[in-house]
């Protein structure tokens, strides 16, 4: 899809505003993902943040920018989601409905996914596919540090 298709704003976009708390956070994040149809293709088009919570109010603005521009340009969106899924706070992260995250974008990314899925823009073979691949990856890297450390 071309850059000039994504670049024309519909006056009316469809989307979905999801909550979430962090384990411990006395503030709650709300992120409203926004899509729009080309060519018969839907794609998300933008993302807001929003939060009461001063010391990240400045760094989501931030990613709120950074994403929406990825998600105008980009033809496949999945891969912000993976690198924000692979952010690691160094305070530690939170268990959330017998889940680990490893911080508030590691849960931002897994929300950002399970926006994709829901406007079918990736299907479940999909990231099936690629937990396949990072496990493998991760086997042959545990394997070769086992043998650099022999």
């Amino acid at each position: 899809m071309s850059d000039k298709i994504m670049s024309e704003r519909k006056e009316v976009l469809h989307g979905k505003t999801y909550k979430i708390r962090p384990t411990g956070s006395e503030y709650s994040y709300y992120i409203t993902i926004n899509s729009q149809e080309s060519n018969g293709i839907v794609k998300p088009r933008e993302i807001f943040f929003n939060t009461k919570c001063p010391e990240h109010y400045e760094h989501l603005m931030a990613v709120t920018r950074i994403i929406s521009a990825v998600f105008r340009l980009a033809d496949d969106s999945l891969f912000i989601a993976d690198e924000l899924k692979e952010i690691f706070s160094p305070i530690g992260g939170y268990r959330k409905r017998d889940k680990w995250y490893n911080s508030l974008y590691n849960e931002i990314g897994e929300v950002i996914e399970l926006y994709l899925l829901e406007i079918n823009a990736i299907n479940k073979a999909t990231l099936e596919d690629k937990e396949i691949e990072n496990s493998n990856a991760l086997k042959n890297m545990s394997w070769s540090m086992y043998e650099l450390g022999n």
